[in-house]
């Protein structure tokens, strides 16, 4: 994780233009994949700022940049371990990561 290209919105209601603002500035380094994770406060099946859900998305895809969303809620889960074993391949899979698997007899 990079601190200096980390974004905390402010309000849910700017959070799109912030991140809009943020990408314009935002310089990638070559040959490097990126990707984001994104705790998000809506969910995406919520009805309720669920665009706001699919636009951060496109905005992260405009710019080459894959995305992980993680429902803030789900991180006070108790099982929330358990979900950070499926998210984990799944961030390997979209910097197209290959993940390598260790077998002792």
């Amino acid at each position: 994780m990079d601190k200096d290209t980390s974004l905390a919105y402010k309000d849910i209601k700017t959070a799109l233009v912030e991140l809009k603002q943020h990408l314009i500035h935002f310089r990638k380094e070559p040959n490097t994949r990126y990707v984001a994770i994104y705790v998000s406060p809506v969910h995406k099946e919520s009805e309720q700022d669920v665009q706001l859900y699919y636009q951060i998305k496109e905005e992260l895809l405009k710019q080459d940049i894959s995305s992980q969303v993680i429902y803030k809620e789900s991180i006070k889960n108790n099982y929330f371990g358990a979900f950070l074993e499926n998210i984990t391949p799944a961030l390997l899979a979209k910097i197209d990561g290959i993940l390598g698997v260790w077998i002792e007899n």
